[in-house]
C-alpha cells in the first residue's frame, strides 16, 4: 500500500507556481507614476492577485492583464500579467509588499520616492541610471533606468540605448518627460 502511495505521487502533476515582480524604475517622485508588473507562472489558472496591500502606499491609476495557456505533451502552463500604474502616496523608501496570487506569494521590492523639490540638485544637467535588479547574473533579465535631469532648458537631447558587446539590448515603453 505504501509503495502505492509512493507511485501514485511520483506521477501526480504537482500545483505549483511562480510569481514575479517588477518594476520599470526603482526610484521616482510623489508626482511621477511608475509600471508594476507581477507575472504568476502557474500550472493551472492563475486567481486574481490581492492588490489591496499596494493601496496604504500607493494610488492604483490603471490596470491591464495579460493570460497566456499553453498545452503540451498532456501539460498545461499558464501565465498572467497583470500592468499597474502606481503614484505614491508617501515619500521615503517604501517597500511594495508580498503580493498573493492564489496559494503563491511575490517578494517584497524596494521602491525609493523624493519630494520633487528634492530631486533637482544644484547641477545643472544631470544623468541617474538605476540598475534592477543590483545583482545582475547570466543570462537574466535586467531594468536598466535612465534619467535626464536639468535645470534650464536644453535646446536639444536625446538618449540612446547603451551598445554593450554580448548583451541584448531592448528599450521597454516609451520615453517620457516630467516637469518639476
Amino acid at each position: 500500500m505504501r509503495n502505492a502511495l509512493l507511485t501514485l505521487l511520483a506521477f501526480t502533476p504537482l500545483a505549483f507556481g511562480e510569481v514575479d515582480v517588477t518594476t520599470n524604475r526603482g526610484e521616482g517622485t510623489l508626482q511621477q507614476t511608475f509600471q508594476l508588473t507581477l507575472e504568476a507562472r502557474q500550472n493551472s489558472p492563475a486567481a486574481v492577485p490581492d492588490f489591496s496591500v499596494l493601496e496604504t502606499k500607493f494610488q492604483i491609476i490603471d490596470r491591464k492583464q495579460l493570460s497566456l495557456s499553453d498545452f503540451k505533451s498532456g501539460t498545461s502552463r499558464y501565465q498572467s500579467r497583470w500592468i499597474l500604474t502606481l503614484r505614491p502616496r508617501q515619500t521615503g523608501s517604501l517597500v511594495i509588499p508580498s503580493i498573493l496570487v492564489g496559494t503563491e506569494r511575490s517578494l517584497p521590492v524596494r521602491y525609493n520616492v523624493q519630494d520633487p523639490q528634492e530631486t533637482v540638485s544644484q547641477d545643472r544637467v544631470r544623468l541617474e541610471l538605476t540598475l534592477t535588479p543590483e545583482e545582475v547574473y547570466v543570462n537574466a533579465a535586467s531594468t536598466l533606468a535612465v534619467r535626464l535631469l536639468y535645470r534650464d532648458p536644453l535646446l536639444s537631447a536625446e538618449l540612446t540605448e547603451p551598445a554593450i558587446s554580448n548583451v541584448w539590448v531592448q528599450r521597454i515603453g516609451e520615453q517620457t518627460s516630467f516637469q518639476v
